[in-house]
């Protein structure tokens, strides 16, 4: 077992309507690499599908055409680049454009979560630990990011999700393998999971929405000085009757006993419902 992060972050508002058992979408994106920066971030939310997912989608890009802007990135927006250099020398346009656009996680998601890995700590563990993630930090803040999502989540043990990850040439196909071994030594998380994509973010809105959540806990976790990033962080943790719970990040492999109990225990609850019937 290995402490390499010092946290894990969920946001869970109270619940204040029941559903009915469903599928919900768990959206994830990363800020920060292992080779240039301190901490690696993977975050997201998650979001009923349907049309919560689709009116995200409109208001958001509503947001940004009204200003001339066709996709968020935080990596332009906070840094005045790309289409963003519009923005120079008027800081309280883009400031106003960012608080909008993260306003709109008070209204959507169900909950927000992240995955702050330590690049050094990762550094530090066993090169037997670091192999199994290709001795890249990401890799590890993307199966312990899925694990806690889901493992920690305020949402019904009942509804299952699925997972909408950002497109990348350099990370898709690893994550792809991350994925499969994750499911076969998590079993009981697996069961709850119904399907893995890589969407492009310039056409998956919600994606977008986690990079800017991604960039800002960054930032937070560099101790970076207070800037727009921090108002827009503490926007994300303004929904009423939210609560942040922190924890640290363990990495621990699970052995073949315990993966054995999880699946005869998954055995055992399908049996009691078939013969319940």
């Amino acid at each position: 077992m290995y402490f390499v992060s010092f946290e894990d972050l969920q946001f869970i508002p109270e619940p204040k309507t029941v559903f009915i058992v469903a599928t919900l979408n768990l959206v994830f994106d990363e800020s920060g690499k292992a080779a240039d920066k301190t901490h690696v971030v993977y975050a997201g939310f998650i979001i009923d599908q349907g049309e919560h997912w689709s009116e995200l989608g409109r208001r958001w890009r509503i947001l940004l055409f009204e200003k001339g802007i066709t996709t968020f990135k935080a990596s332009e927006a906070f840094s005045f680049n790309g289409p963003w250099r519009r923005f120079r020398g008027k800081s309280d346009e883009r400031d106003a454009l960012l608080r909008d656009l993260a306003g709109l996680s008070l209204l959507f998601p169900r909950e927000a979560t992240g995955t702050i890995i330590n690049a050094d700590a990762f550094k530090a563990l066993p090169k037997a630990e670091r192999d199994r993630y290709k001795g890249d930090a990401f890799y590890c803040a993307f199966e312990q990011g899925i694990l806690n999502g889901i493992q920690h989540s305020g949402i019904s043990p009942e509804d299952n999700f699925n997972l909408i990850c950002d497109d990348s040439e350099e990370y898709a196909p690893e994550c792809l393998r991350v994925y499969r071994r994750f499911t076969k030594e998590h079993p009981d998380i697996a069961e709850r999971l119904g399907t893995i994509c890589f969407g492009d973010d310039e056409k998956v809105v919600p994606l977008q929405m986690a990079d800017m959540l991604a960039y800002c806990l960054r930032r937070q976790a560099e101790n970076a000085p207070d800037g727009i990033w921090k108002e827009i962080l503490d926007i994300f943790l303004r929904s009423e009757g939210v609560t942040a719970e922190r924890r640290p990040v363990v990495v621990k492999r699970p052995s073949a006993r315990m993966i054995f109990r999880l699946r005869l225990g998954l055995l055992i609850r399908s049996a009691k419902g078939l013969f319940s019937r």
